[in-house]
């Protein structure tokens, strides 16, 4: 793994995102967020590649609980926010921490670990938003 490629692994998990251009080693990066997310409280992330603006920029949000059991999706395309069409608002609110920032997370937006792991590695393989998970526009 390059020098480059354990920065942006490292930024990662410390900053709450970083562009996965030059992130060649998938299993390691899902090895890192699991860790993350693990060591606690419920982590979020935003995984996007060469960055052109924050708003104009596809990405994919994630979140892992620290239990292991559960975390979330969303996709950003540029102008429209998405998530996975099998999940649905409750009005219920989870905890998630994003780089030291606290967040909620709708718990009925919640997936399976394994569900939002396949699709980080399919974002981080193809740069594309996961065909893995059917989705929704949000907005």
């Amino acid at each position: 793994m390059s020098s480059l490629t354990t920065m942006a692994l490292l930024d990662l998990v410390d900053d709450g995102g970083a562009d996965i251009s030059d992130v060649d080693d998938s299993q390691t990066a899902l090895e890192l967020l699991r860790a993350a997310a693990a060591a606690g409280p419920n982590q979020t992330w935003t995984l996007f590649s060469g960055a052109v603006s924050e708003r104009e920029t596809p990405s994919l949000g994630v979140g892992l609980s620290e239990d292991g059991t559960h975390g979330w999706l969303s996709w950003w395309d540029g102008a429209h926010s998405f998530t996975p069409a099998s999940t649905s608002r409750t009005g219920r609110w989870v905890d998630y921490w994003c780089a030291g920032q606290h967040m909620q997370v709708d718990e009925g937006r919640q997936l399976p670990t394994d569900t939002v792991l396949n699709a980080v590695q399919e974002y981080l393989t193809t740069h594309q938003r996961p065909t893995s998970v059917a989705w929704k526009r949000e907005d």
